[in-house]
């Protein structure tokens, strides 16, 4: 997670009293957030800002333009039985984009990515995509090289997802030139951009 720098707003009456807070806030932006010189303004009432605004690039980057600005990581829902409720997964995908949400991650780790089998995945990514079409991102990153560049492949094969999220392995904990490498090949086995996601 990235870390902006930041001052309070001298304008808000009610500016949060805790910086520790407020960074705490920040570090929940993801890494494609690239920061430059200056810093900009949060509080309380208002995270956004034309400086914020900047930091997100919305006006340069093709691809902030194609994820929107609220992306959301949905839960996966599982039936009383382990299994996962794929109707309740359309449904709950729906009424995020119907509710504010531009785009949505699908089997991230907030959707128990661990958890599932790749069969499983798969299945979910079938069942939303073909609910919608609105833009999602496939969670697709495994410990496993070889397991993460094969759903990877089947994401874009099938077409279903207009970006990929690929989690850095995080039980085997490769060097950074083996982190390098890990996304090198999933890279050149897609032409859907791939978002680098460290836990």
């Amino acid at each position: 997670m990235a870390l902006l720098s930041y001052e309070l707003c001298d304008n808000c009456k009610e500016a949060d009293e805790n910086p520790q807070r407020q960074a705490v806030i920040l570090s929940s932006y993801p890494t494609t957030i690239t920061p430059s010189a200056g810093s900009f303004l949060i509080t309380r009432r208002h995270y956004m800002s034309e400086k914020l605004e900047h930091y997100h690039q919305h006006s340069t980057s093709p691809y902030a333009k194609k994820f929107g600005r609220v992306v959301t990581a949905m839960v996966t829902p599982f039936s009383s039985d382990g299994k996962v409720n794929y109707p309740e997964a359309t449904q709950l995908a729906n009424h995020l984009l119907d509710h504010g949400s531009d785009s949505l991650v699908l089997a991230g780790t907030t959707g128990e990515s661990p958890t599932l089998s790749h069969e499983e995945q798969q299945e979910l990514f079938w069942r939303v995509r073909s609910s919608t079409k609105s833009v999602l991102i496939a969670g697709t990153g495994s410990n496993s090289t070889k397991e993460a560049v094969s759903l990877s492949q089947y994401v874009t094969k099938h077409q279903l997802a207009d970006g990929l999220l690929a989690v850095s392995p995080y039980y085997n904990r490769p060097s950074q030139y083996g982190i390098k490498e890990y996304y090198h090949q999933i890279a050149s086995e897609t032409d859907l951009p791939v978002v680098v996601y460290n836990i």
